[in-house]
Parts: C-alpha cells; sequence; structure tokens
C-alpha cells in the first residue's frame, strides 16, 4: 500500500519552500526521465535506493538517511527508485539550492533529517507544524544577493516578452560579467539560460493547461521567435522535441509558481 501526503507551507517559509511531500511504498522500481524543471529540491529518503543523475546534484550519506540536494538544470535529469520507499521532499524555489549548500554537510541538515522523520513518517498522521519548525533554522542565516534575486524575479516576471542580456543590463545597471557571476553563483545557470528554461516551462504548461494549442501557438506565446528556436531550446532542456514530448502519457507538469 502506498501512501503520499503534500503540504503547503504558511508563515515565512512559504518564501522558499513550495512543497512538502512524503511518499512510502512497501516496494518501488522505477527510472524516471525529466524535463529541467523552474524549482530546486531537497530529499530525505530513508528507504532503499534513490539516484538522481543530471546536472547540479549533490548527495550526503548519513546514517539512516541518505539526502539529495537537486539544483536548476539546462538539461534532463533521471531518476531511479528501488526496494522499500521511505522519502520526504521538498520543492523549493530557484534559490533553495544556494540556501541549502552551506549547511548541507553540516550537523544540522542531519538533525533536521533525524527530527522530520520523527515528525512525518513516525506518527501516524503526518506533523506538518512541526515540520516547519524544524526546517525554520535552515532558512534562516540566508547569504542570498539581492540584486541577482531582483533580476531572477525580473526575468520571470517579463519571460515571455522580448527580454535578452541587453535590456537587463540596462534596466539594472549591471556589466555583463557581473550579471552572469552573482546569477550563476545563486542559480547555477546563466540569466540567458534561466529565461529560456522559463519558456520552456512556460510552454509545458501551456499545453497541459490548453492542450488544443497548436504547437506555433504555444511557442509564440511562450515567448519564442519562430518554431525552429523553440524546437531546438525544447528538445535541450526536455531531451525531446515537443510533438514526443507531449505524446507521452507520463509527463510530470512543472510548478509554475508565483
Amino acid at each position: 500500500m502506498s501512501t503520499l501526503y503534500q503540504y503547503t507551507p504558511v508563515n515565512t517559509l512559504n518564501q522558499f519552500i513550495e512543497l512538502v511531500w512524503i511518499e512510502t511504498r512497501p516496494n518501488i522500481d522505477i527510472e524516471v526521465r525529466h524535463h529541467a524543471p523552474l524549482f530546486t529540491e531537497l530529499i530525505f529518503n530513508y528507504e532503499g535506493n534513490f539516484s538522481v543523475y543530471g546536472e547540479h546534484i549533490v548527495t550526503n550519506k548519513i546514517t539512516g538517511c541518505n539526502i539529495l540536494l537537486s539544483g536548476l538544470k539546462k538539461t534532463p535529469f533521471t531518476t531511479e527508485v528501488s526496494g522499500k520507499y521511505i522519502t520526504i521532499g521538498l520543492i523549493m524555489k530557484p534559490s533553495g539550492y544556494r540556501i541549502v549548500t552551506p549547511h548541507f554537510y553540516s550537523s544540522l541538515m542531519s538533525d533536521i533529517a533525524d527530527r522530520l522523520y520523527d515528525a512525518l513518517i513516525q506518527n501516524k498522521t503526518p506533523n506538518f507544524k512541526d515540520a516547519e519548525k524544524i526546517l525554520t533554522p535552515l532558512f534562516q542565516k540566508l547569504s542570498l544577493n539581492d540584486k541577482a534575486s531582483r533580476i531572477e524575479k525580473f526575468i520571470r516576471a517579463h519571460h515571455i516578452e522580448d527580454v535578452g542580456i541587453k535590456h537587463i543590463i540596462k534596466e539594472h545597471a549591471i556589466s555583463s560579467k557581473h550579471l552572469i557571476h552573482i546569477f550563476k553563483d545563486q542559480f547555477q545557470i546563466t540569466p540567458n539560460q534561466y529565461l529560456l528554461l522559463n519558456k520552456v516551462n512556460h510552454a509545458i504548461h501551456l499545453k497541459q493547461t490548453y492542450p488544443q494549442l497548436s504547437q506555433t501557438q504555444i511557442a509564440l506565446n511562450s515567448g519564442f521567435y519562430d518554431q525552429a528556436h523553440f524546437i531546438r531550446t525544447f528538445k535541450k532542456f526536455c531531451g525531446d522535441p515537443p510533438t514526443h514530448f507531449f505524446s507521452t502519457k507520463n509527463v510530470v507538469p512543472p510548478l509554475i509558481y508565483k
């Protein structure tokens, strides 16, 4: 019997975490390829094998738990899971990887892994309020660049418009070299790659919300200047051209956050 819980944090944690999920199964054996998503993720796996292969992934195996941190990507990634399955996941906003990284191999992370297990797995009903208290210290000492954060929000708000690096440089009074440096340090990919990542995930969201739209309509409404550009970029981030990608039934919906 499998069990799945999902919880949306409240208070200050919802600035950083979109969703907390828990899944348990007596046995599982899957291998899934995912498109590059707009979120980062922190995973606590307590039983069996849970492996992720792709860009910007780090692991920390402690006693009783395998912790994985996954950042933004510009290519697809693969998840392999087998055996008994007891897992807690945090779907975080794009800055999540940068926030968690300084603490990833610390005693704080080990303590969080143990306490989350008690609050969310050991209890008959998961205590998400306790889980929020347990997670709060991880997101209190932030080491984020304010300008990089403002630029990320600007790209997210204007990604379907004709916005390029030159426009961002002018809008935020920053040199191209410094822009790329601070953005990549905080989000693992360049501003232009993040712009394209937003466009691709917007295209997936459009197709799944409005399946009647043609490929040309999706491309234009996602900010691509022609179909060739759309197909080429989509294949890079998703691993398949749009026609094949949307024909599969096991597509994981993108997380579009506000």
